[in-house]
């Protein structure tokens, strides 16, 4: 996989230093929409656990992007693979790629750097690099608001994890909260993934601190974001975590319910670790 993705990054810097593509504008354009059918196939295997698929998927976008000279599509298909990386495990062949990611952006499409710097910070979470985490997002501010909050997020689970004060992160989720929340009701069919984020990130820190009602009102709302949109693995997390906060709280039925609805996702999805969590959740009750 390492020297599969090395050598599609190489073909595209080598082509982006090129003419654009000759090709006819019908082929340009159905190249442009199979593309674009690929990257949402990827997304959607993602949102289910199968990340296989989903790694596939996202590689024949970018390389229909790549024929057509598409920048934003490759980057953004670029991106896609190394997150892909992240959560299948392949640490080995990240850190070079996203070198390699972050030299291109910055060269040939600077727009993009936020999505690098938002990378680069889950990298080093996923790692557990909290120092890494916290110089990444201490001075830097996205343009966009989305990728800023999840920036604020990401530090906020960082000193969450070193036991330092992340008040002033919870602060600012929290002022943003209300400004989605009023824009997700306002334009109807939005895309709710970032208020959702938001709700589970604000539950989880409630949780980590002991305060379970407000922990609890949180996770719903993230679960019945989730649910809309079909966000399965989403669906799952916010299920065991309201197991647990139930479990805190000494309600024992509703606790087992919550494990044994997310217990059912997570054997779907083969997602052996969190089965590992439940059962043992469920042993303890």
């Amino acid at each position: 996989m390492k020297s599969l993705f090395h050598l599609v990054l190489l073909i595209t810097l080598c082509w982006s230093f090129t003419a654009c593509s000759t090709l006819p504008k019908h082929i340009l354009s159905e190249n442009i929409l199979k593309a674009d059918e690929f990257y949402r196939l990827g997304y959607s295997f993602k949102q289910i656990n199968q990340l296989e698929q989903a790694l596939i998927s996202y590689t024949l976008a970018h390389l229909k992007y790549l024929m057509v000279d598409h920048i934003d599509g490759i980057v953004l298909t670029q991106i896609a693979l190394i997150s892909m990386q992240l959560k299948m495990d392949v640490r080995f062949a990240y850190q070079d790629d996203l070198r390699e990611l972050e030299k291109y952006v910055n060269l040939i499409c600077p727009q993009f750097r936020d999505h690098v710097e938002l990378l680069k910070a889950e990298a080093a979470m996923i790692q557990k690099n909290h120092s890494l985490v916290l110089e990444l997002t201490e001075n830097y501010t996205a343009d966009e608001r989305s990728i800023q909050l999840q920036l604020v997020g990401l530090r906020m689970l960082s000193l969450l994890s070193t036991g330092e004060n992340c008040d002033s992160s919870y602060s600012e989720l929290r002022e943003n909260l209300r400004f989605l929340k009023r824009d997700y009701f306002k334009k109807k069919g939005q895309d709710g993934g970032i208020f959702s984020h938001l709700c589970y990130l604000m539950g989880y820190r409630d949780y980590i601190l002991g305060r379970w009602q407000e922990a609890a009102r949180h996770f719903e709302s993230s679960l019945k974001l989730d649910k809309k949109a079909g966000d399965t693995v989403g669906i799952a997390q916010n299920l065991f975590y309201l197991g647990m906060v139930h479990m805190q709280l000494n309600d024992k039925k509703d606790a087992r319910n919550f494990f044994l609805r997310a217990r059912g996702i997570y054997r779907n999805i083969d997602d052996f670790e969190m089965l590992n969590k439940i059962n043992q959740s469920l042993g303890a009750l």
